[in-house]
């Protein structure tokens, strides 16, 4: 091995902004070794949704996926280093080539929304997964041509198409039968697991909301139930704390419901 990349102890002592990009002294064959991963990688499933923007992108779990055993065959790793420098977090990430000892990082400075272990969980989620995608080139999002960088949603049109005639007056269109319920299904179960994940939320706190807020099973809620949670779990800043203001405010509806009926 011709080196090795530097331990975190060392890494937080001295850093700087000159940092946040390093390598080994050479990189022939860490490139060559993720070419031919890269050949062999498939692009990350988009298993999540922007509510907001209307666009898809992947979970770190997709994003680890799409590359853990093409990296596997080549002998290429990927380690995150959080770290702390004067209070300020960040991760670094390091792809790393076991046969020549050749490795190269990238460091993101993490913006925390809020100040408790939850807000830096969901800040480090996302550098993992952001980073992950980048260092070995999986495509994790839909290509939106920039419009979430300037706040618009991805499937707006720059201007309305000029009418050449008055439209005729449309029907609503008819919705389909959903039956909110029955017990929501695998599918939606496994999208509530992954939201979770990524935003860094406890599943206690979850099974606490379902159980002891609305009053059903942490397995089986109603589907309603269960598309309520997903909705607020798909906002960017949900934490545990939402999700107990959110018990409140469930348990205060069930005994205004229950003082009215009686």
């Amino acid at each position: 091995m011709e080196t090795t990349a530097p331990a975190t102890a060392k890494v937080a002592a001295s850093f700087s902004e000159a940092d946040m990009i390093q390598n080994s002294p050479s990189l022939g064959k860490i490139f060559d070794a993720l070419a031919a991963a890269q050949g062999e990688m498939s692009d990350a499933v988009l298993d999540m949704e922007n509510p907001h923007f209307k666009s898809k992108y992947a979970s770190l779990k997709s994003v680890r996926n799409a590359c853990k055993e093409a990296l596997k065959k080549y002998k290429l790793s990927v380690n995150f280093q959080i770290f702390s420098v004067k209070d300020v977090f960040y991760c670094r990430t390091i792809l790393g080539h076991g046969e020549s000892g050749e490795w190269m990082s990238t460091t993101f400075r993490l913006l925390i929304d809020k100040s408790n272990m939850q807000g830096l969980g969901s800040a480090i989620s996302y550098a993992k997964r952001y980073s992950l995608a980048a260092m070995v080139g999986v495509v994790d999002s839909e290509d939106d041509d920039g419009n979430s960088a300037v706040g618009k949603p991805s499937n707006a049109p720059a201007k309305p198409a000029p009418a050449t005639k008055p439209a005729a007056a449309a029907k609503p269109p008819a919705k389909p039968p959903v039956n909110n319920s029955a017990p929501a299904d695998k599918e939606t179960m496994d999208q509530l697991l992954n939201l979770m994940i990524d935003r860094g939320v406890h599943e206690n706190s979850v099974t606490n909301l379902i159980v002891k807020g609305y009053g059903f099973k942490a397995d089986r809620p109603p589907m309603w139930v269960a598309l309520e949670i997903a909705t607020l779990l798909e906002n960017e800043d949900t934490n545990d704390s939402t999700i107990e203001r959110k018990f409140k405010e469930v348990l205060k509806r069930r005994e205004a419901k229950a003082k009215g009926g009686a």
